[in-house]
């Protein structure tokens, strides 16, 4: 078992079962009911016991690693709250197959830790650590032109994991105005040149274009504020890279934008 405290749930996986067997089922528990997490799937795809079990706050995942199925096993998986994912096995780069090893996330070092645990006929005293070279994070820079309620700025619900989905949000809009955000690969060009970039062309020349332009999404203003739903593929070619957003408007004959936000796809 392990506590997520992204979504604010204890995590159980597997086990000895009563009266035989082990169990492949995944339960979560909300302080109140626990709840089968159907369609989860199971690590190694059959029923584990005593394995290492703990949530990583890097990555907002739970992570298993090890265990018995019938066999001593050495492979990784995580839980993004819906799904087991295999994130592969170690017997090829000298990690010892075990049972019983103790797992922890270590905040000051932003990893988890395993030790120990037990291989077929001796004791492990490996210590080993797991983490991603490529975090996911989101910056803000620049300065913004303001709409008619004051300055618009720019954040998101959730760093921008590779697999992922978050939310784009933009405070300070007018009711009735126009929202669009710019997704972009590039803050230093875009084919009409240098950026960052005055806005002539949208009869705004003090306000400055900080990304490219490859995606254009729109929203609503709903209290407020417009949201701008976004997913990122779990590829691994995008691990590690940094697009870019901006948020422009029009607000009747005002236009408005946000400065720049960074986002740094992190991967697993």
């Amino acid at each position: 078992m392990a506590f997520d405290s992204h979504r604010n749930l204890v995590v159980m996986a597997g086990g000895n079962v009563n009266g035989g067997g082990r169990g492949a089922d995944t339960w979560t528990y909300d302080g109140t009911d626990w709840t089968e997490v159907v369609g989860a799937g199971a690590p190694f795809g059959t029923g584990l016991e005593n394995c290492g079990m703990t949530y990583d706050a890097v990555r907002r995942r739970c992570v298993l690693q090890g265990g018995f199925n019938g066999s001593y096993r050495s492979k990784t998986f995580d839980f993004d709250g819906s799904t087991w994912i295999d994130r592969g096995n170690f017997l090829g780069q000298g990690m010892t197959a075990r049972t019983g090893n103790a797992v922890a996330f270590v905040p000051a070092l932003g990893k988890v830790i395993q030790f120990g645990g037990f291989a077929a006929t001796t004791f492990v005293a490996e210590t080993l650590e797991w983490s991603t070279p490529t975090p996911a994070s989101f910056a803000t820079s620049g300065t913004g032109c303001a709409s008619s309620v004051g300055q618009p700025t720019l954040s998101i619900t959730a760093n921008p994991w590779c697999g992922d989905s978050f939310e784009l949000v933009v405070d300070n809009l007018a009711a009735g105005s126009m929202p669009f955000l710019l997704l972009g690969a590039s803050s230093s060009l875009w084919p009409a040149g240098p950026l960052p970039q005055p806005l002539t062309f949208l009869g705004a020349p003090n306000c400055l274009l900080y990304t490219s332009v490859e995606e254009v999404l729109s929203a609503t203003v709903v209290a407020g504020e417009a949201r701008f739903a976004y997913s990122v593929p779990d590829l691994a070619v995008l691990y590690g890279a940094t697009c870019y957003a901006q948020c422009i408007g029009f607000d009747g004959n005002i236009r408005f934008t946000t400065g720049r936000g960074d986002l740094a796809l992190g991967g697993y």
